[in-house]
């Protein structure tokens, strides 16, 4: 089940917010660039793309410059994955969610 939060209307002002969060830009977070925290920031933010919209899988890839379907399901899994076992990203990811209005 997708929860919409009214505080959040669109993936892109879900980019700006991670972005401003890490210190780099949307355009970044929207390239092909492999770079680990720019990766994490992407993947955070396709999560919550996921989690708190309404977008399909082939939207939130277009929303990020055009990635494929299934690079949004690794992008979750291994949000999941990292939720799941490192403390550290845990606290990262609540500010974060913070920051969105999402806690």
């Amino acid at each position: 089940m997708k929860i919409t939060c009214p505080k959040i209307k669109t993936i892109k002002e879900m980019q700006e917010i991670i972005s401003a969060h890490y210190n780099i830009s949307v355009e970044q977070i929207i390239g092909a660039s492999r770079k680990r925290e720019i990766i994490i920031a992407r993947q955070i933010a396709m999560y919550l793309s996921r989690s708190h919209t309404s977008h399909s899988l082939k939207s939130i890839g277009d929303h990020f410059g055009g990635k494929d379907h299934s690079t949004v399901v690794h992008s979750l899994k291994t949000v999941e994955d990292l939720l799941a076992t490192d403390k550290v990203f845990q606290a990262t990811f609540s500010d974060i969610k913070k920051k969105l209005g999402l806690l």
